[in-house]
């Protein structure tokens, strides 16, 4: 019983630790390069604060790219709200139908 509770923690363990080194190469934080310029406090800082950022998505370095991700997808809803609109009155009115005919 405890040899088997071993095997089972063992396995359990290599699979986080497989699991959590493919997720910090695939981050954000490891697709840019934040790179100091000096090994002064302030470029420390600046270096960190650039790792940081990336890793949250504030970092800023691709606002074209999400500006455009965000118009399309704002379109797409706008679509899908003026659909699901029509719809509504689609039903709205079947539903009047059906109760006059009560």
């Amino acid at each position: 019983m405890c040899h088997t509770r071993l095997i089972v923690k063992t396995a359990l363990i290599i699979v986080m630790a497989c699991w959590l080194n493919l997720n910090l190469h695939v981050s954000k934080g490891w697709s840019h390069e934040c790179i100091p310029a000096s090994n002064s406090a302030a470029d420390i800082f600046a270096y960190n604060s650039c790792k940081s950022d990336l890793l949250i998505g504030a970092s800023g370095h691709s606002d074209t790219d999400q500006a455009d991700h965000n118009a399309a997808r704002i379109e797409s809803l706008e679509q899908e709200n003026a659909m699901l609109r029509t719809q509504i009155k689609t039903m709205k009115a079947r539903l009047l139908q059906i109760i006059a005919d009560y």
